[in-house]
C-alpha cells in the first residue's frame, strides 16, 4: 500500500525526511524510496556544487592571468619610464637654453621641458619629466624674444627748439 508523503522527490532535505519518518509509520520499501530520493538529492546538490567550484576556479584563473598580464605590462612601462629620464632620449639634450619652453599638461597647467631637440624645420621638440618612451614629444616653434623699442622713446623737443626750427 503506497503512502502519500507530499514530499517532492529530488528535492528532499534532511529535515523533511526526519519529519516524514517521525510523523508516519513507514514500511521498509517506503523507507528505501525515501533514502534513495535523499541520496539522489544529495548527489544532485554535489554535482551543482562541483560545477560552481569549477566555474569559480576558471574565473579565478582568468582573473589571475589578466592581473599577471597587467603587471608585466606595467613593469615594462615602468622600466621604460625610468630609463628615459636616466639619460636623454636619442638626439635630445638637457634643456639649459630655453627656460620659457613649457609643455602643457592640461587644465591650464604646464611644466618646463626637460629634454629638447631642434628639428630640421627649425621647430623644437621636447619631453617633460612626466613623459615616457611611449609618449610623443611636444613640438612647437620658438621665436627670439622681441626687442621693445618703445621703451627708448625720444624725449620731447623743448618748446624753444621747435619754435626756432
Amino acid at each position: 500500500m503506497p503512502i502519500e508523503l507530499n514530499i517532492p522527490l529530488g528535492r528532499l532535505s534532511p529535515q523533511s525526511v526526519r519529519n516524514a519518518i517521525a510523523t508516519t509509520h513507514l514500511e521498509p520499501p517506503a523507507l528505501h524510496a525515501i533514502i534513495d530520493a535523499l541520496v539522489e538529492t544529495s548527489n544532485s546538490c554535489h554535482q551543482q556544487y562541483q560545477c560552481q567550484v569549477q566555474t569559480q576556479n576558471e574565473e579565478h584563473k582568468a582573473a589571475i592571468d589578466k592581473l599577471e598580464e597587467d603587471l608585466k605590462f606595467a613593469q615594462s612601462h615602468l622600466l621604460d619610464y625610468q630609463e628615459t629620464f636616466v639619460k636623454a632620449p636619442d638626439g635630445y639634450v638637457a634643456n639649459n637654453r630655453l627656460p620659457t619652453f613649457t609643455i602643457p599638461l592640461g587644465e591650464g597647467s604646464d611644466v618646463p621641458a626637460k629634454w629638447v631637440k631642434q628639428l630640421d624645420d627649425r621647430r623644437i621638440a621636447g619631453y617633460s619629466e612626466h613623459d615616457g618612451t611611449g609618449d610623443l614629444p611636444y613640438v612647437k616653434e620658438i621665436y627670439a624674444t622681441p626687442f621693445d623699442s618703445a621703451l627708448d622713446l625720444p624725449e620731447v623737443l623743448p618748446f624753444w627748439l621747435r619754435e626756432t626750427l
